[in-house]
């Protein structure tokens, strides 16, 4: 029996709820608040915390202003910066609707309970004029990666890896013994703070010192810049073979590394995927044949949103899994 050809508008699910692959549809700029909107449409927890929200922002609304202005008048805030805390407080128990708070300490999800669409509609059928207003809040691209994924195993690895060899911020004086170095580990705070780490000896050669956890060695180095760079880069590298600590490899080296990173389309298109399984009641094939009707290559030749069996499986298994962490990666 000849297979019937997938119908765009009769078969499958609108490409708003899952087409988030098409940069015309979804621009770069647009990833983490369709990230965030998206999942969240897929998180009770977070639609209800979103309601609870806006019930408390319109009790915060009707708090009279006039008395909080008297109140103010009677309780000037105190210079003290230590008795900040006291005075708030206070505040805060004679008007205790005024501050709205949600419990999600990712502020990037904060911008959901700003949006009268959420949740009734998908991030895509909003339309792009409204979605890019300045005058609305959302998460800016790039500016929410770190602080979801900084409590992860290896987070600082992954940031330190991008850092060049460069030198150290550090002074030099005379001493009884000769030339001495001396360097600040937080040179932007003012030294009465003691914000000292420990520090070890480093696990090599001698004459340098290293961080508690020795992922970090400080070195006072010697350039003799009548070398050429061919020769100075041969020294740094056989310098580097002699003094790498064995059991500190680079991150792209350690099992806890990803080969790639996973960006916030990735995890839409792998939530797309799951939608047209839903969709399909699990037939990969179906979801394939219908997804090709508005995917293309790179030539513009009909392709499907993911071509193996085995690839619309792990990226059913991998939307599942984030929806999983979605929750506790927005509330903690």
């Amino acid at each position: 029996m000849k297979q019937r050809k997938p119908n765009a508008k009769r078969d499958g699910p609108p490409k708003h709820e899952w087409l988030f692959v098409d940069r015309k549809l979804l621009p770069d700029e647009e990833t983490e608040g369709a990230y965030f909107w998206e999942f969240g449409l897929e998180s009770p927890d977070v639609i209800a915390e979103v309601e609870a929200t806006r019930r408390k922002t319109v009790l915060s609304e009707q708090v009279d202003r006039q008395a909080m202005r008297e109140w103010h008048l009677a309780n000037p805030r105190p210079e003290d910066s230590e008795k900040w805390r006291e005075w708030t407080n206070r505040f805060s128990e004679r008007f205790p609707d005024y501050f709205v708070t949600m419990k999600s300490w990712i502020y990037e999800v904060h911008f959901l309970s700003d949006w009268p669409e959420f949740p009734d509609l998908h991030w895509l059928e909003i339309p792009p004029d409204v979605r890019q207003d300045k005058k609305r809040i959302r998460p800016v691209s790039g500016e929410c990666d770190w602080r979801g994924d900084m409590w992860e195993p290896h987070f600082w690895l992954k940031q330190e890896e991008g850092q060049k060899f460069d030198a150290v911020p550090s002074f030099f004086y005379k001493t009884g013994l000769g030339l001495a170095c001396h360097t600040w580990l937080a040179p932007y705070l003012p030294p009465s703070l003691d914000l000292w780490k420990d520090w070890t000896k480093t696990s090599k050669t001698p004459w340098g010192f290293a961080s508690a956890d020795r992922w970090h060695e400080y070195r006072l180095m010697e350039v003799a810049w009548a070398r050429s760079d061919r020769k100075l880069k041969a020294d740094f590298a056989e310098w580097l073979k002699e003094n790498r600590p064995d059991d500190r490899q680079p991150y792209h080296k350690l099992k806890e590394s990803n080969s790639r990173r996973t960006t916030h389309r990735d995890l839409l298109k792998a939530l797309g995927a799951l939608r047209l399984l839903r969709h399909f009641k699990g037939v990969w094939g179906a979801a394939a044949d219908y997804s090709a009707l508005f995917c293309t290559d790179k030539r513009g030749g009909q392709k499907p949103l993911y071509v193996e069996q085995s690839e619309w499986r792990d990226a059913e298994k991998r939307a599942i899994e984030a929806l999983t962490q979605f929750s506790k990666k927005v509330f903690g």
